[in-house]
């Protein structure tokens, strides 16, 4: 993508002189660097900027006439540019904010010069990924030129560009593409503007995995790039990649060749711009299993990021490729040595890079460091190399995004900082005011324009309070967890079961109170088997089938799982489940004779290091009363907002009250007796859940439901729970009773130690490939909740309100939350009632947490 931003930058200055750099801000050695296109080094460039920021400082000391200072920005604005297009956007942004600052003090009435810093901050900001700084500086840019009689030609296109850059770099597709277009259509009397445009919409369709679109954009751009090198160059690039993803590899490796060879003679071989050449020639060589020429090229392409210094995460990912190369030849050390330079690399900067970025960009991050996991569990399991480092860094990498988010809560009880508390107040509010705007969009087309700007406007804000946020998050928890350190809180009759699903195998790890561990690794065919039958117990749940259809299974499970792994003598299994093992209970697996709940307790915890977490913040409620929301109302006519939402699209008016929610009500009483606050019926309201002070427990018998086919990219925004009013807002098309994950996760429930969700699929999620099963028990987590009990499935309103009783006697005689239920499920298995001893009835509900 960089790549054509400085297309752009060549465009804007294309009529301009030759660039005149005898400034004071470079040494002649700088000079002949600089004129050479050799990039600078991290400490050089630190030492150049300080220079520029002191030079600055003496200049507007000075009185100079209007055409002196006009030649100084000149000149500096020129560098910067072309710094940028050498990739050296760190020392750009410099020398366009000291040229902004004498610009301001001393020549603040020259609209142009304002345009063209406006512009080329923009830009740079972009270049370096700082995306809201750039969208910033961008819509000043044209904010100004409209203000300007006869601006520069092709500024307001380029700006465009770069807008459209900013929104694809911020995971906002939708918004990258309109600026995309609004840029071509601005650029029909200009073949070079609208080589530049299809350019950027062929890269667009390439992140969009639209190959075959991207294809024909390119195409349209060569049609207009024949003689012109550097633009031809950046569409053999994309139609090389395009047919690389296509599998066409014969037809990729010319393009990549017809891409590269401009590109030397544009920028020299060993210069840093041609390292994507190098890395695009070693994967296709890979496929084309022609490995020498694979790793030559690899090889340099590190070379040229090692000379350079300032590039870990391209770096990481190069020795990526270079031990799946290796792998492919069967040189294991290499491989293993290889993959283990990478993944530390990858490692230390995915941490910088979390405090820069949005959650968008740590979830893009996550998916990234999951191709390195996969190799390095590869590697290291075929090689049996560095086992140990390899369960370390699953345990540090595994739901840390989740990690981060989850410490707000605890940041803001810890911080005395006013303004860290303000940014994590405005974060929640803007969290439930998008939520509230994604339930409810509007129907007339007129209302359309100021509904999304109102979204896009919300969600910048939540992108800047992330990045704040994150940064302090990770100051104050830069610790890494080890498996001694679980170890050392297990009990001897506990085993803790760490698996990781990988593209097509489940790896799995175990470790016990004396420290001894386990690494597996399930087969292709091993690991589809378990898939396709959780997909199948899962479509079936709730039809009823014989309980001996049920309990096979589940015996292959027990068998594909359960059996490989060395339980005896244990009686607590404490599992991180991973991929669709998230979406099965494991006590419903059965080896013969009896169910795994019958055997041994079993507890679930998102991950080792959450594990660790949740046993160091150990603490005791202040608040000792049970919360009770039950027998809702979903009739009642309650609403107050106007706008139709999606979400009614997927929803009947129908939600019946929920009979057997009444018996839940007399047992919690019976148990908790005075400390109990109902909310029952009329009062079971989003406003009353939504003012809830952290109990200690906290109960909701209502339904629950995840729409499918939701295309929201955030699995809490998908995941409802009803209240009150739901029904009459589903028949007026309005929001109230229906409340999303994303506005749970805003509840105060820091110090609450359960929460029960005693309603439909509110465990269930998206399965995200880095964070495991997202909705709303991460909601409830996200809001302090130390343990959640959730149920996987549709499940049966008369035996849930039995699995609960049973759940809170057992509560009342001293059981810790994970025997209780526990208990409860050995309680229905036992019971004679056929029906209730059914793994349908009793294993949808687990318990999560310490």
């Amino acid at each position: 993508m960089k790549f054509f931003i400085i297309l752009l930058l060549i465009l804007t200055i294309s009529h301009t002189k030759e660039l005149n750099i005898a400034t004071a801000n470079l040494t002649t050695e700088e000079m002949k660097r600089f004129k050479g296109n050799k990039a600078f080094s991290l400490e050089e460039r630190k030492r150049i900027v300080e220079r520029i920021n002191h030079n600055t400082a003496k200049l507007l000391g000075l009185q100079k006439s209007k055409r002196a200072w006009n030649n100084i920005l000149k000149n500096q604005v020129q560098q910067a540019v072309k710094l940028g297009m050498v990739n050296e956007t760190f020392w750009a942004i410099t020398l366009l904010e000291n040229a902004l600052k004498i610009t301001e003090a001393k020549m603040s009435d020259n609209k142009r010069i304002l345009l063209k810093l406006y512009s080329d901050l923009g830009s740079m900001y972009i270049l370096d990924t700082q995306y809201p700084k750039g969208i910033k500086y961008t819509k000043k840019t044209i904010q100004l030129y409209k203000t300007i009689n006869r601006p520069p030609p092709f500024l307001l296109q380029a700006s465009y560009h770069y807008l459209g850059f900013a929104y694809r770099g911020l995971g906002d597709y939708q918004e990258a593409l309109k600026y995309y277009q609004q840029a071509l259509s601005l650029a029909k009397s200009n073949p070079s503007a609208r080589v530049s445009s299809y350019a950027a919409l062929a890269d667009l369709s390439n992140e969009l995995k639209d190959y075959k679109k991207s294809i024909s954009y390119s195409q349209k751009a060569l049609e207009l790039t024949q003689h012109n090198p550097i633009f031809s160059n950046a569409t053999y690039m994309n139609l090389s990649y395009s047919l690389l993803k296509l599998k066409q590899y014969k037809k990729a490796l010319q393009h990549a060749k017809s891409a590269s060879n401009t590109a030397k003679n544009i920028w020299g071989e060993e210069h840093i711009n041609m390292d994507p050449y190098y890395v695009l020639l070693g994967v296709i060589y890979t496929k084309l299993e022609d490995y020498d020429k694979a790793l030559s090229y690899l090889k340099r392409s590190i070379n040229l990021l090692i000379k350079i210094d300032n590039k870990p995460l391209a770096l990481a990912s190069r020795y990526q490729l270079l031990s799946q190369t290796y792998s492919k030849i069967k040189k294991a050390k290499k491989a293993y040595t290889s993959i283990d330079k990478g993944f530390t690399l990858f490692n230390k900067a995915r941490s910088q890079y979390f405090g820069q970025v949005n959650h968008f960009h740590k979830r893009k991050l996550s998916l990234q460091q999951i191709d390195f996991i996969a190799t390095l569990m590869e590697v290291s399991f075929e090689t049996k190399q560095g086992k140990e480092k390899t369960f370390n860094r699953w345990l540090n990498y595994k739901r840390s995004i989740f990690d981060i988010e989850d410490s707000l809560k605890l940041l803001h009880t810890n911080t005395s900082d006013l303004k860290v508390k303000h940014y994590i107040d405005s974060l929640f509010t803007n969290q439930r005011a998008l939520a509230r705007l994604s339930l409810n969009p509007p129907t007339e087309f007129q209302k359309l324009g100021n509904y999304n700007k109102k979204v896009r406007k919300i969600k910048e804000e939540i992108s800047k309070e992330e990045i704040f946020l994150t940064q302090k998050i990770l100051s104050l928890d830069k610790k890494a967890i080890n498996y001694q350190e679980i170890s050392t809180i297990l009990k001897s009759d506990e085993l803790y079961i760490d698996f990781a699903k990988m593209e097509e195998n489940y790896y799995i790890f175990t470790l016990n109170k004396q420290n001894n561990f386990t690494f597996q690794k399930l087969t292709k065919n091993e690991t589809e088997q378990i898939d396709k039958i959780i997909i199948r117990i899962r479509e079936d749940a709730g039809k009823h089938d014989h309980t001996r259809i049920s309990q096979k299974r589940y015996t292959k499970l027990y068998n594909l799982i359960i059996k490989k792994l060395d339980i005896q003598n244990k009686t607590s299994l404490i599992i991180s489940p991973d991929g669709l093992l998230g979406l099965i209970p494991f006590e419903a697996f059965y080896d013969g004779e009896h169910y795994l709940v019958e055997k041994t307790d079993i507890r679930y915890i998102p991950s080792g290091k959450e594990f660790v977490k949740l046993y160091q913040n150990k603490t005791t409620p202040k608040n000792q009363n049970v919360v009770l929301f039950s027998e809702v109302d979903f009739n009642k006519s309650n609403s107050t907002q106007t706008n139709r939402g999606s979400v009614f699209d997927k929803l009947e008016a129908n939600w019946a009250k929920l009979k057997f929610s009444k018996y839940e009500t007399e047992v919690i009483k019976k148990v908790f007796k005075e400390n109990v606050k109902y909310f029952l019926e009329n009062n079971a309201s989003e406003k009353n859940l939504l003012s809830v002070n952290a109990p200690k427990i906290l109960h909701l018998s209502t339904h629950g439901f995840s729409p499918k086919n939701n295309k929201t990219i955030n699995p809490m925004e998908k995941s409802f729970i009803l209240l009150s009013g739901a029904n009459a807002s589903i028949r007026n098309e309005r929001g109230d009773g229906i409340i999303s994950g994303l506005e749970l996760a805003g509840l105060n429930l820091k110090g609450t130690e359960l929460v029960v969700l005693s309603a439909c699929q509110t465990g269930v999620g998206k399965v995200e490939e880095t964070e495991g099963i997202s909705g709303l028990s991460k909601a409830f987590i996200k809001a302090g909740a130390k343990h959640i009990v959730m149920s996987l499935w549709n499940v049966d309103d008369e035996a849930t309100s039995k699995l609960m009783r049973y759940f809170y006697q057992n509560i009342q005689s001293g059981d810790n939350y994970t025997i209780a239920l526990n208990k409860a499920k050995r309680s229905m298995i036992k019971s004679k009632n056929l029906r209730e001893s059914h793994p349908y009835y009793w294993s949808g509900f687990i318990g999560s947490g310490y």
